[in-house]
């Protein structure tokens, strides 16, 4: 002793140990060193041969202290020196805390203490706070007579320190002081005293109405708050009325706006009297209120006023159906009057208002407020020029209200009839995404609010029925399909559809259609095209035309002399996208064609030949592989694409040359070519040579000649010039036409061309 690092606050401490083990001997001496340095330099106490366990100090000065032992025994063997301890000697006292401070808490008998940690020369060990606290004024002689509480555990000096005392009375003033110990035990001076207000109540005063003052109409009350504790929230003001004196208060009016300090009060809804008294109570922040006095009586006196009503339901444009709530507010101004009210309906503005209920009464203090009135609308017949009036009365003077125009609307009509349209019955469809359109005649009940959806049936069979696509809620008179794979090619369907109203009326229609599905087949005048492999988004298209492209090849054909139109038409043929009907391409596919000849002027079966338009020349090409049939009178063929067709009559040469023409014959050289045609059977090397009507040879040329079994056309053309390039004279010149063919032989031909400029 003292321990290891411990604190005193006297300077004659004794030093105690315990006795050292020594196995070997049983008297053993001490040596102490004690000294203000841990070197032990010019120790204070240097003692040996001690035989006690304790030895007194004295003269020991403020500061940190060190001391050491070691023992000896009977045969003067010594043990070293021990472990050093250290204790402090602190003979002053804290200082005083000067700026306490004491304040209302947040919550009811709290306040609040803040300080600052004093200094405590010379370690700073500050230990413990003793706060002394009474609700009057004492001194540091009579702490012993006032309440006492343990601070907090200190912090280091120059710190904050703060700590609520609960437990208080409301509305008392309370005086407090502190002061500090040190781990020495030195006690500081009593701290500066500080005092505070518990939470104390608010204070209000009513300024007006005044005892004696005669209210009527709106009147305003007024009054004052005020609260002991400063920057204490207010959150609620109440105001009572009595009308019997003071004997009985009823809550009046609660206000959440704490920042005003009056409030207008229609006096007509308290009634008429002479003995009304009002109080006001105020609610601070910690729940405590104070309440006014009451005022002095003071009267009432208001003359009637007419009550007033809104008639909020049925709205203009309401549809009504069975029981009904016929609804309104009302108000009456007058604390006493009892209202009454009356209600009548009108079916037209010509037809005035008939009585439905007189003199309805809800009871006492039904002052202002909504009710309802019971109306069975099946009473009265279908229409849309309804209107409700409300009379309100308090015995004297009335008002009244009338509702918006509606109708009523109680025995449901099904929708009218109606017939399909498109696609006709028993016609055909090549798309896959047909529209399909009916009349949509609507519903007798439509004005009355009534709607109507369609609901679609497709069916593979009638007998028995089988549905296929049943759809609904359509919502107009047209349906189209989306689904591609739903319908097949060469199969009949069926379809109709039935109207529905909001109210479960039904109509079917009046007809269910067929219809035959064939995309990849279609008939078109004479002509018919089939083919076995187009995709299922696609159908064939066709059409009879007459336009730039086929006139031209038109009169081509014409001009040749192989060739006659024998009347009919020209036909488009096209593959189409059954999505969206764009042109798709049909390169890739095989279309089987029959064109019919009967009625045409046909020269000869054999001669009656198909062509396709040839775009690029704005010429007919013969289509290979064709073939006749005579008893059906008609042409078939295979192709490859779509494009345009035509039957011509077609007489192909009897040789391997036919007949050499040109056109136009004669020719001016000056405007125009004329065109040198020749018809060939197999491909063949071409001499032409052009001579005067003198004999003497005008022009010479060569080229190479194509041609097939049934005849390929040849054409070629002179301009009118001679070798030299100079335009030959007016006259008749003589063609010679040599034709050598690549499998052998010669053919000679000749033509007379004219010359007329």
């Amino acid at each position: 002793m003292p321990p290891e690092g411990f604190y005193i606050n006297y300077t004659t401490p004794t030093l105690s140990w315990d006795e050292a083990y020594d196995p070997d001997s049983e008297f053993l001496s001490y040596s102490l060193q004690l000294a203000n340095n841990s070197s032990f330099v010019s120790p204070l106490i240097d003692s040996s041969g001690l035989d006690a366990l304790s030895f007194p100090s004295e003269g020991l000065s403020q500061g940190t202290w060190f001391w050491r032992l070691k023992a000896k025994d009977d045969y003067n063997d010594e043990s070293d020196w021990s472990d050093i301890f250290s204790f402090f000697v602190d003979l002053s006292q804290p200082s005083q805390i000067v700026n306490l401070d004491a304040m209302t808490g947040f919550v009811n008998g709290e306040i609040k203490l803040t300080w600052t940690s004093p200094d405590d020369p010379p370690f700073d060990e500050l230990a413990a706070y003793d706060i002394f606290y009474a609700s009057f004024s004492f001194s540091s002689t009579e702490l012993s007579s006032v309440n006492y509480l343990a601070g907090p555990s200190p912090k280091a000096p120059g710190n904050l320190e703060n700590i609520t005392v609960s437990g208080l009375q409301n509305e008392v003033e309370y005086f407090f002081a502190v002061r500090s110990h040190d781990a020495a035990g030195n006690v500081s001076p009593l701290s500066t005293f500080s005092s505070a207000l518990t939470n104390a109540a608010p204070s209000v005063t009513v300024l007006a109405p005044s005892g004696g003052d005669m209210l009527s109409g709106n009147s305003d009350i007024v009054w004052n708050v005020s609260d002991p504790n400063a920057g204490d929230m207010l959150h609620d003001i109440r105001i009572f009325l009595s009308k019997d004196c003071g004997v009985t208060y009823a809550l009046l009016h609660e206000l959440a706006d704490t920042s005003v300090d009056r409030w207008t009060w229609n006096t007509a809804l308290s009634g008429n009297g002479a003995f009304f008294r009002l109080k006001i109570s105020a609610t601070d922040g910690g729940g405590l209120y104070g309440t006014s006095t009451e005022t002095g009586d003071f009267s009432i006196d208001n003359a009637n006023n007419a009550p007033a009503v809104s008639v909020r339901g049925p709205l203009a444009g309401d549809i009504k159906t069975g029981i009904i709530s016929i609804e309104w507010d009302f108000e009456d101004s007058d604390f006493y009057d009892r209202v009454y009210f009356s209600v009548f309906i009108s079916s037209c503005p010509a037809a005035g208002y008939q009585l439905l209920e007189e003199k309805l009464y809800f009871g006492e203090g039904l002052r202002t407020g909504s009710t309802s009135y019971l109306l069975d609308t099946s009473l009265y017949p279908d229409g849309g020029e309804y209107d409700i009036k409300v009379e309100v009365s308090d015995g004297l003077l009335s008002a009244s209200s009338v509702s918006g125009q509606f109708s009523v609307w109680n025995v449901n009509h099904p929708p009218r009839s109606f017939s399909l349209l498109y696609p006709d019955d028993s016609g055909e469809l090549s798309m896959l995404t047909p529209e399909f359109r009916w009349e949509g005649n609507g519903d007798p009940d439509l004005a009355s609010g009534d709607t109507v959806n369609y609901r679609f049936f497709l069916y593979s069979s009638t007998f028995p029925e089988t549905v296929l696509l049943e759809v609904f809620p359509v919502f107009t008179n047209t349906y189209t399909l989306s689904d591609t794979s739903l319908l097949s090619d060469f199969t009949t369907y069926f379809w109709r559809v039935r109207a529905e109203d909001s109210q479960l009326g039904e109509t079917l229609s009046c007809e269910t259609f067929s219809f035959y599905v064939k995309w990849s087949e279609i008939i078109c005048g004479r002509l018919s095209v089939q083919s076995p492999d187009i995709p299922v988004n696609t159908y064939i298209d066709a059409a009879e035309v007459s336009d730039a492209l086929t006139l031209k090849a038109d009169d081509a054909a014409e001009e040749s002399p192989i060739m006659k139109i024998p009347g009919g038409s020209s036909y488009k043929v096209e593959l189409k996208n059954s999505l969206n009907d764009s042109v798709a391409n049909a390169s890739a596919y095989t279309f089987n064609l029959i064109f019919s000849y009967d009625g045409l002027e046909v020269i000869s079966p054999s001669t009656t030949k198909l062509f396709v338009l040839d775009e690029a020349n704005n010429r007919w090409a013969l289509v290979s592989g064709q073939q006749t049939d005579t008893e059906n009178r008609r042409v078939t063929a295979t192709v490859q694409g779509l494009s345009y067709f035509r039957l011509l009559n077609y007489a192909a040469p009897s040789s391997v040359a036919g007949d050499v023409k040109n056109y136009p014959n004669p020719f001016n050289p000056l405007l125009e070519n004329t065109e040198l045609v020749c018809v060939l059977s197999e491909d063949a090397a071409l001499k032409f040579e052009i001579y005067s009507p003198f004999g003497e040879l005008v022009k010479k040329f060569s080229a190479s000649g194509q041609g097939n079994s049934t005849g390929l056309t040849n054409i070629f053309t002179w301009d009118g010039r001679n070798g030299k390039g100079a335009v030959v004279a007016n006259g008749v010149y003589i063609l010679h036409l040599t034709v050598k063919p690549l499998s052998g032989g010669e053919y000679r031909r000749r033509r007379l061309i004219g010359v007329l400029k």
